[in-house]
C-alpha cells in the first residue's frame, strides 16, 4: 500500500539550492519559518514560524521584556540571541524603561513613582524564571530550524525511501 492509498499526504519533493542557502538562513533568523516559506515548503514554515513566536511571545507575557538581558543572564541570553531582531527590540525596550527612572511621566523610560504609578514592573521569581526559559527554548528551537533549512537548501527533500517490505508488496 503506497502514503496515497493509505490517506497520508506526502512533502513536496524540493530541490536543492545551494545558492541560496545563506539568504534562506538570514531571513530564518529575522523571523522564524520565513525561509521554509520562501523555499516553497509554506505549511511547514507557518508551523515553525508560529510556534516560536508563540513560545517568545508567551516568555514576554509571563516575565515581561526584563527577561531578555545580556547581562544579569548571560548563558540564556546566547539561547535567546537565535529568536532574531525580536531579542534586539526586547534588549532596547528593557533598557530605556529601566535606564531612566526619573523620566517625565508619559516618556518611555518612565518607571514611575508612588503617586503616580506606572504599568511596568520588572519581574522576579517564578515568572521571571518562565520567561527567560521560554524565550531562550524558542531560540534553541530555531537552531533546528536553521539545520533543516540548511539541510534541505544545500541536499533537497526527497521522500523516504520505501523499505524492502513495501517494495516488494
Amino acid at each position: 500500500m503506497t502514503k496515497s492509498q493509505a490517506g497520508q499526504t506526502s512533502e513536496k519533493k524540493l530541490p536543492p539550492q545551494p545558492a541560496m542557502v545563506p539568504i534562506y538562513l538570514g531571513l530564518t533568523w529575522l523571523c522564524p519559518g520565513l525561509g521554509h516559506v520562501l523555499m516553497g515548503d509554506v505549511r511547514r514554515g507557518l508551523i515553525l514560524g508560529i510556534t516560536i513566536w508563540g513560545l517568545f511571545l508567551s516568555g514576554l507575557l509571563i516575565g515581561g521584556v526584563g527577561v531578555v538581558d545580556s547581562k544579569l543572564n548571560r548563558a540564556w541570553f546566547l539561547g535567546q540571541l537565535s529568536n532574531g531582531p525580536a531579542v534586539v527590540l526586547s534588549v532596547v525596550r528593557a533598557k530605556t524603561m529601566m535606564a531612566n527612572p526619573n523620566a517625565k511621566v508619559g516618556s518611555d523610560g518612565y518607571l514611575g513613582t508612588p503617586e503616580v504609578p506606572n504599568d511596568y514592573e520588572p519581574s522576579f521569581g517564578r515568572p521571571n524564571e518562565i520567561g527567560i526559559l521560554y524565550t531562550a527554548l524558542a531560540g534553541l528551537l530555531n537552531l533546528f530550524i536553521f539545520y533543516d533549512v540548511f539541510d534541505r537548501g544545500i541536499y533537497g527533500y526527497r521522500e523516504p525511501q520505501e523499505s524492502a517490505e513495501e517494495a516488494r508488496a
